[in-house]
């Protein structure tokens, strides 16, 4: 039969088992034959290399559609009909040509910059293809053109003292949020506050994710000036103006572990501890005893505090933090230790710095003096904008991570309560599950369905579970499965 259909099944032991076959029926996805679409992860592999949790993928999709619904809705772009992000294989992928789109129309940008790796060669592939393929989306155009004066003033004339000053009242409310004592709050008082970081977080995200696409406006720019005037085809002069741009939250947390290192390497009895101790908590008891050993904890703690958490796929809330996993960073100052090299990275960056104000000064006098001035406020804009991009996805990140550990508080009543196996188990609900099971209204079997969940997620994650997509011959697919 000529139509779409699913197969699902198990890989075990060498072996294929089907469990079944049927027609593509979901509303989400297109039965024709003409229906084109590249789905990527080139994205959201960074933040979200992984399956992702039912809580996350819920969340991340009220996020993402409220983040390009509010941005596309400024400028008379209606959406609502295109499928902006989907799951494949438990993994979060995004709608590429329609991104593509929206980033073509508001910044003129190209698709390496907008998703980098190797998207730009994927592209050469089906480009033409891809051209042919009517959006889904519908413009209105008297309000995009009213609208766009103000979009193109926020996206390449806000200063960056204005982002600076976004940054500095995001990190001081999150602090509060982190100091927030869980112990003694019950069940429904953890719930609210969860709901105040969720409002607080998507309140915020807007203005946050402005200031950042102006950062990304403004290389963009650059580039295109770069490209235009100083014959930088392949974007390397623009990637070096900017290097050294200092102040990101990603760098930072590299330059403090390493000081934490050098300063263990000038106490040799500290240094023999940490290098033969059995884990952290081991550690910590008996470090205190021994030159340096106090230190080390005040520096140890500064760091968790600054950057604990950070993780591995460090949006799904379901992944344990630095902070909960001490002995994670332990072993990266174990391995400096170990090695025998003498890598300075304050070094390095006053290295990149000095040569990214070497190149700014030889590049302008290569331009008129207009295009000078222009290539100069490009250029700083970029490097602020950039920095302020890492940063502002830093504090969310932390957001994230406070709202683990009031949802790991909310597991464990949970558990006491006798609706949970184990405390995680709430990451296997979907959002709109959560309140009706803290309020004990659930109208469904709570255990089963986390059950389903949490099997799913690990036959996903493990790469057992698949679905495959048959098509009719006239189609065409485009995927890469990780």
């Amino acid at each position: 039969m000529a139509v779409p259909r699913i197969w699902s099944g198990v890989y075990f032991k060498d072996k294929i088992y089907i469990f079944q076959a049927r027609p593509v029926t979901t509303p989400f996805i297109s039965l024709s034959p003409d229906d084109k679409r590249i789905w990527t992860n080139a994205n959201t592999g960074e933040v979200l290399p992984d399956v992702a949790s039912p809580l996350t993928w819920t969340m991340a999709r009220l996020l993402i559609d409220k983040i390009f619904q509010s941005f596309t809705g400024k400028v008379g772009i209606d959406m609502r009909e295109a499928p902006l992000i989907t799951l494949i294989g438990g993994r979060i992928y995004f709608n590429l040509g329609l991104v593509l789109r929206l980033f073509r129309l508001s910044m003129n940008a190209h698709l390496g910059e907008v998703f980098g790796g190797q998207q730009e060669r994927m592209m050469k592939e089906v480009s033409l293809w891809l051209e042919e393929e009517e959006s889904p989306a519908t413009i209105n155009w008297l309000k995009f053109f009213m609208n766009m004066p103000g979009v193109i003033k926020l996206l390449f004339f806000t200063p960056p003292s204005m982002g600076e000053k976004y940054i500095a009242n995001l990190k001081k409310e999150t602090m509060k949020l982190q100091q927030r004592d869980l112990e003694n709050l019950s069940l429904e008082e953890l719930f609210t506050f969860s709901e105040e970081i969720g409002s607080f977080f998507f309140d915020g995200v807007d203005e946050g994710i402005a200031y950042a696409a102006g950062g990304m406006a403004s290389f963009n720019n650059l580039r295109f000036l770069t490209r235009g005037f100083l014959r930088d085809e392949k974007g390397v002069l623009s990637n070096r103006l900017v290097m050294g741009a200092g102040s990101m939250d990603s760098a930072l947390s590299g330059i403090n572990l390493w000081k934490l290192t050098e300063m263990v390497k000038l106490q040799p009895e500290l240094k023999k501890m940490i290098l033969n101790s059995n884990g952290f908590t081991v550690l910590k008891e008996k470090i205190t005893e021994i030159p340096g050993g106090g230190e080390f904890i005040s520096l140890w703690r500064d760091f968790m505090t600054k950057h604990g958490h950070h993780c591995r796929g460090e949006v799904d809330v379901l992944n344990p933090r630095w902070s909960e996993n001490p002995d994670y960073i332990l072993d990266v100052i174990r391995a400096s230790l170990s090695g025998d090299g003498d890598y300075n990275p304050l070094k390095e960056y006053e290295k990149k710095k000095a040569e990214g104000e070497k190149l700014l000064e030889e590049c302008s006098q290569k331009l008129t003096p207009l295009l000078r001035s222009l290539f100069r406020h490009l250029v700083i804009q970029s490097r602020k904008g950039l920095a302020f991009r890492e940063n502002v996805k830093s504090e969310f990140v932390r957001m994230m991570a406070i709202l683990r550990f009031v949802l790991l508080k909310m597991g464990e009543k949970l558990m006491k309560r006798g609706d949970f196996n184990q405390k995680e188990d709430i990451f296997f609900l979907e959002l709109n599950e959560v309140k009706p099971v803290v309020m004990n209204e659930a109208d469904f079997n709570i255990k089963a369905i986390i059950s389903f969940c949490l099997k799913t997620h690990i036959l996903f994650r493990h790469g057992y579970l698949f679905y495959l997509l048959e098509l009719p011959s006239n189609c065409k697919v485009f995927a890469r499965f990780t």
